[in-house]
């Protein structure tokens, strides 16, 4: 009987230490492929949306040095090709920012933040694009919102919806604000642009269907800065919704977990 106790008890352990190790594959296999689709997005935009505008630098570059083109004209194809540089950058800032944050971490990192400090952090850094169109960026968020979120997911989203606000408003403003609604927190950015009709308002967050409009000043763009940032908004237990009529502007929101110590 002692033998046959310690057989079992010895098969026991084999299947524990195996079912173990099966975990442990599994694991690595979820992560490799999660890997695999980091890598396949990044190459797709890569060649799609990144080398569209170096390649129109480099054929001005050419027609420069080989003399077929005037002065005058290659003045107007720096501006163009200034405006595809612009959106480029910030197409490469947004795919090593999402894939570095997803990367280092699978899950969201959570802390406490002071939302109306954190709008105005990102309001600083569009100062220039927003006087720049003659905008105004409004912070209606009451001082003492604190939301319960990660930083770096957070400020990936309000930089791109802020960025998309200004590159369609000329002449208005851009607003965020917030509201309570039992432990959420609704952020809201509302522009007073150009809006968009249904077909575009659809077709935001296909990554195979990217919007490439133009803004008001004719910045070019791919779309892909909301795609991340709905992935992002995701990650936080939300998604972004979005309401707009052409002429009268766009509006976008996401919930975010209100901390415990907020002072409503």
């Amino acid at each position: 009987m002692s033998k046959q106790v310690i057989k079992l008890f010895e098969l026991r352990l084999k299947n524990l230490e195996i079912e173990a190790k099966n975990a442990i594959v599994e694991s690595q296999k979820r992560h490799l492929q999660e890997l695999s689709e980091i890598q396949n997005k990044i190459i797709s935009i890569v060649a799609h949306d990144v080398r569209s505008p170096v390649a129109s630098l480099k054929n001005m570059l050419d027609l420069k040095k080989s003399g077929d083109i005037s002065p005058e004209e290659m003045d107007d194809f720096i501006v163009t090709i200034g405006k595809q540089m612009d959106y480029t950058l910030n197409l490469l800032t947004n795919l090593v920012e999402w894939g570095s944050i997803l990367m280092k971490k699978s899950s969201a990192k959570l802390k406490f933040l002071n939302l109306n400090k954190l709008v105005d952090s990102e309001f600083k850094k569009m100062d220039i694009s927003s006087a720049a169109k003659q905008n105004i960026l409004i912070n209606e968020i009451p001082i003492e919102y604190l939301v319960n979120t990660d930083e770096n997911m957070l400020l990936f989203i309000l930089r791109n919806l802020l960025i998309n606000a200004i590159k369609f408003t000329e002449s208005g403003s851009i607003t965020v604000s917030a509201t309570i609604s039992g432990d959420k927190v609704k952020v809201m950015v509302a522009d007073t642009g150009i809006g968009m009709n249904d077909d575009v308002k659809n077709n935001l967050f296909g990554i195979n269907r990217k919007s490439s409009r133009k803004g008001t000043n004719m910045e070019e763009g791919s779309g892909l800065g909301l795609i991340l940032a709905q992935e992002f908004t995701e990650k936080l237990g939300s998604s972004l919704t979005v309401e707009s009529k052409v002429n009268k502007g766009t509006s976008i929101s996401f919930d975010l977990q209100k901390a415990n110590l907020m002072i409503a």
